[in-house]
C-alpha cells in the first residue's frame, strides 16, 4: 500500500471565524485516506461504541451517533480532506476543529487518528491558535474523546499525552506483585481504587476504565484491595495504598479513588488527596472521572477546581 500524506499545513487561518463562536453539540465527521468505504458501518460502529454504551447505561446524551461519515470520497492527502472539511463543515453542520480520518486499511489493529484544526492555546490568540495538529489513537476510544474535547471536559494536549497510540516494546507478560502489568500505562500512572467487601472488583474497573473493551492489560484502572467495614475506610485505603505502591513503581501515589457503598454509581466515589489529607466526592461517570483524575495530576487541572 502507498504511503499515506498526513503533512498537515502550518496554520488554517480559515478558523479564526469560528474562535468566537459559543459552543455547540455538532457531530464529528469521518473521512478515509484509504480505500474502506465498504467497511464503514464497522468502523462507524467501533468509533461510536464507547459514546453509546454511556447512552445505554445511563439514559443520559444523544441517541444519534456521534461520528458519522457524509461522503464516501477515498482522499488523496490530509490537506485534501481538511480543504473539504473546511467547505462543507457549515452546511453539514458538523463540528468545525475536531474530526477522524482512516488512514491504514488495518484499522482494528493500527487505530484512527483524531485531528484538531485549531490545536493552539487558548490564551496566546491570534495567529497561534491556528495551528492544526493531529494523533493516532484507538479507534474504540476515538467518539468518546471528540465529545470530551467538545465539551470541554478534556484539553488536546491532555488527550494526545492519554490515548496516543505510539510504538513500543511489546509487553512481556511479567506483573508487578500487585498484578499489574509492568509495562507502563499510556496515562504514565495506574489509578488505585479501594472499595467495601460487597463491591465485586471487576465490575468496578469496568464502570470507571476509560476504553473498556480494550485489553486489560492495557487499563490504567487498577483495583488494589477491599476494606473492612470498621474505621475510617479512607484511613485504611491509605495505608493499603502506600503499601501498593512499594511494589508498583507505577502506581500514582498521591491520589486513590474509594467506594464506600456499594451504590457508588449513584451515590459516587471519594477521589482521595494523600499529602493533602483531604477527599470529594466525584460522580462515578467513566468520561469525566479519569481525565479529571489526570488533569489534576499532571497539573493542568487544580484539586480545588474538583
Amino acid at each position: 500500500m502507498a504511503e499515506v500524506d498526513l503533512k498537515l499545513p502550518e496554520l488554517i487561518p480559515e478558523m479564526a471565524r469560528y474562535q468566537t463562536s459559543p459552543m455547540s453539540i455538532d457531530t464529528f465527521a469521518l473521512y478515509c485516506l484509504v480505500d474502506c468505504i465498504s467497511e464503514l458501518p464497522a468502523i462507524l460502529e467501533a468509533s461510536n461504541a464507547e459514546m453509546n454504551e454511556i447512552v445505554e447505561t445511563y439514559k443520559h446524551g444523544p441517541q444519534d451517533d456521534r461520528v458519522q461519515c457524509r461522503t464516501e470520497t477515498v482522499f488523496g492527502s490530509m490537506k485534501e480532506v481538511i480543504q473539504h472539511h473546511l467547505a462543507t463543515c457549515d452546511e453539514e453542520k458538523v463540528d468545525p476543529h475536531y474530526f477522524l480520518v482512516v488512514a491504514d486499511a488495518e484499522w482494528e489493529e493500527k487505530g484512527i487518528i483524531a485531528v484538531n484544526l485549531d490545536s493552539g492555546d487558548p490564551e496566546e490568540g491570534g495567529d497561534a491558535r491556528l495551528k492544526p495538529d493531529l494523533f493516532w489513537m484507538k479507534i474504540e476510544e476515538s467518539g468518546l474523546l471528540l465529545v470530551n474535547l467538545q465539551i470541554a471536559n478534556t484539553d488536546w494536549y491532555e488527550a494526545k499525552e492519554n490515548y496516543e497510540v505510539v510504538e513500543e516494546e511489546p509487553w512481556t507478560g511479567e506483573t508487578f506483585a500487585d498484578g499489574a502489568p509492568t509495562k507502563k500505562p499510556k496515562t504514565d500512572f495506574y489509578i488505585g481504587f479501594y472499595a467495601v467487601q460487597a463491591i465485586d472488583s471487576d465490575e468496578i474497573i469496568q464502570k470507571v476504565q476509560p476504553g473498556p473493551f480494550q485489553p486489560p492489560e492495557d487499563y490504567c484502572c487498577r483495583f488494589e484491595g477491599h476494606l473492612e467495614r470498621r474505621g475510617d475506610l479512607v484511613e485504611q485505603a491509605t495505608s493499603l495504598h502506600r503499601q501498593r505502591c512499594l511494589v508498583n513503581p507505577y502506581l500514582q501515589k498521591d491520589m486513590m479513588f474509594v467506594a464506600e457503598s456499594e451504590d457508588y454509581v449513584e451515590k459516587g466515589l471519594l477521589m482521595c488527596h494523600i499529602p493533602k489529607g483531604e477527599t470529594k466526592r466525584v460522580a462515578c461517570v467513566i468520561h469525566t472521572l479519569v481525565p479529571d483524575f489526570c488533569m489534576i495530576a499532571h497539573g493542568s487541572k487544580k484539586w480545588s477546581d474538583l
